[in-house]
């Protein structure tokens, strides 16, 4: 059958993984079980995927070089921790690999559903981060009791509520493509930032504040957004004023001097010295670096000057430590290949993102990988990728 045939078939887009996928996001933000285990938002996308692809989709993108470079990686994440399974038996290495298999399941999900329905895509990104952003303002806000500290909100530790933060504000800035921000837009990155501030975390405070920047040089505002935003934080602070809360949360507890005094402590305190997120394990087990010890049985990485247990923090310094300079290689292929033909602004977002991986795992969260997916089909589907109504190139049949 020739290509324009194929086109010409494809069916109407299906509303089944859009809202699907609102639905992951808005749930996403409830941390049910503890760090390191599947969460209810994740049953909930394993089931819309596999509905979707049982119901509504008979196509997916004709992506080839994707689809080789997100093999690769895979692969080779699959064969080191069955190695090291057999010789060293310890089930994190196989948990460990059901994360990256899972995450590269959302991958091409969500660029098939931007595929299908680039457009729709958009606006349900857009507002189901906003809702999520709102879900959690209101929580913070009104039942989470453990102000005065670093908020965790619906998440099991500080960190994960400041990296899902950031994530969800570099999501909103890839859909937005080349609009300029407008009222809605400015309020709903405030909110992100906000939230992320709560939770102290100096990576994603200093990643929040780069990406703010970079969101503002390259969409930059609507004219008029900026009074109509001043006269909605004039409106919202006479109401936190009075309800009291403003006060109590800036004031009682002075979390901008919290965050200040967090900030004044880089590089002196274990979470973010370099040393003590066990970057020291890639001079002590130099062994390790070309093919890699899988992510497990962290015991046996560990020495004096080291004194954890766990896992390295940090994405790529896992990736190497785990995997070596061929996964490390593999992973660099697969990102090449996801922002090759990415606007310069979406691939500038990357930067901030990668900045709190230096200290932080941030490779097996979900929404990561669903940002990837967004600027992915952002070049190819959307605005960048073709002029508006075009037909996509090539696609394949089940």
């Amino acid at each position: 059958m020739a290509t324009r045939d194929l086109i010409d078939a494809r069916p109407t887009p299906s509303l089944l993984p859009l809202v699907g996928l609102s639905a992951y996001f808005v749930t996403s933000i409830f941390y049910v079980f503890p760090s390191g285990n599947p969460q209810p938002a994740d049953f909930l996308l394993l089931l819309t995927i596999v509905a979707t692809l049982l119901v509504a989709w008979r196509q997916l993108p004709y992506e080839p070089v994707l689809y080789i470079a997100l093999a690769l990686f895979s692969g080779w994440i699959v064969v080191v921790n069955a190695i090291w399974f057999f010789l060293s038996p310890d089930f994190v290495f196989l948990r460990k690999t059901s994360f990256y298999l899972f995450n590269a399941v959302v991958l091409l999900f969500v660029i098939a559903t931007g595929y299908h329905d680039w457009q729709r895509l958009k606006t349900v990104v857009w507002w189901s981060c906003v809702i999520a952003l709102l879900a959690q303002l209101l929580y913070l806000e009104f039942f989470y009791v453990g102000l005065g500290k670093r908020a965790t909100g619906t998440f099991n530790n500080p960190n994960q509520l400041g990296y899902w933060a950031l994530l969800v504000m570099a999501c909103l800035a890839v859909v937005k493509e080349r609009n300029p921000l407008g009222i809605l837009d400015v309020l709903a990155l405030g909110a992100g930032f906000y939230v992320l501030m709560l939770s102290l975390s100096k990576a994603a405070s200093i990643s929040g504040m780069l990406l703010i920047l970079l969101i503002v040089a390259f969409c930059r505002c609507r004219r008029g957004a900026g009074l109509l935003l001043a006269v909605a934080l004039v409106l919202g602070l006479l109401y936190e004023v009075a309800a009291g809360g403003l006060v109590e949360r800036f004031m009682g507890f002075d979390s901008v001097a919290n965050l200040s005094h967090r900030l004044s402590g880089i590089g002196k305190s274990e979470d973010d010295n370099l040393l003590h997120r066990g970057y020291v394990r890639l001079i002590q087990n130099p062994q390790y670096l070309a093919f890699g010890a899988g992510e497990g049985g962290f015991e046996r990485l560990t020495q004096i000057a080291d004194r954890q247990t766990k896992e390295l923090h940090s994405t790529l310094g896992t990736i190497l430590m785990s995997y070596g300079l061929v996964g490390l290689s593999l992973f660099s292929l697969l990102l090449l290949v996801i922002f090759g033909r990415a606007p310069l602004a979406s691939i500038a977002y990357l930067g901030p993102v990668m900045l709190y991986s230096v200290t932080h795992v941030g490779v097996r969260f979900s929404e990561f990988w669903v940002f990837l997916a967004l600027v992915y089909a952002q070049a190819r589907y959307g605005t960048w990728g073709r002029p508006t109504g075009a037909p996509p190139a090539d696609e394949v049949v089940w």
